[in-house]
This record gives structure tokens, C-alpha cells and sequence, in this order.
């Protein structure tokens, strides 16, 4: 299962208070911060010539996933309902960008094999 429909699950269960674990999940949720910040860091030092800007799109991507699940950390902490549909934004907002940067690639890919062959 991907991030956003984890975190959409997730929030609509902290919502309706069907959460009985939170310490449990923030404990997750702040795994999944790390984790996301080690493929940010990582993703940032590389250089690949030809692809920044699917780097800065990706970049951008990971930095809106870490907000919107800082978002829900932030809920957990103070019960503000707005940080669940702030984060599910940014979330939602992390996938779009990610299922943008798929379209591109794969539309270069059916470019270059199109010259390969020609």
C-alpha cells in the first residue's frame, strides 16, 4: 500500500477517534519521517546530468510527503483536526507531482526507443 492511502485510511480513523494505539502510530509515523528524509538526502547528492528537473520535481515531492506526515505527527500531538485535511493535502499534492514525473519519463522513454528504431 502506498503512503497517501496509508495516510488516508489513517486519517480517516483519527477522525472518527478509532485510534486506540497512538503512541503506537506516532512511533510509525515518525519511522516513516526518517525514512523519507534518508531517501531526500540521498536523492539530493546524486547528479545525474539531463535530469534535474525530475530531481527538483522528486525533491519537492518527498519535502510535501514529510510535511503532511509532520501533520499528522502534529494532530496526534494537539487533536487539531485541520493538521489530518492539511496533511492529506500535501500529501495528495506529493503524489500528484509523483505521478507527473512518471508520465515523463515514460513519454521519454517512448521517445528514445522511437529514435533507437528509426
Amino acid at each position: 500500500m502506498d503512503l497517501l492511502n496509508s495516510l488516508r485510511i489513517l486519517g480517516k480513523k483519527l477522525l472518527k477517534d478509532e485510534v486506540y494505539e497512538k503512541v503506537k502510530i506516532e512511533k510509525a509515523l515518525n519511522k516513516s519521517l526518517i525514512q523519507l528524509r534518508i531517501i531526500k538526502n540521498k536523492s539530493a547528492s546524486r547528479n545525474i546530468s539531463g535530469t534535474e528537473n525530475v530531481k527538483e520535481l522528486f525533491l519537492e515531492s518527498l519535502n510535501l510527503y514529510i510535511e503532511g506526515t509532520g501533520d499528522f505527527v502534529a494532530f496526534l500531538k494537539d487533536n487539531n483536526k485541520e493538521h489530518i485535511s492539511e496533511g492529506l493535502f500535501k500529501a495528495e499534492e506529493a503524489d500528484d507531482i509523483l505521478a507527473s514525473i512518471e508520465e515523463l519519463i515514460l513519454r521519454n522513454k517512448e521517445r528514445f526507443s522511437d529514435i533507437s528504431i528509426s
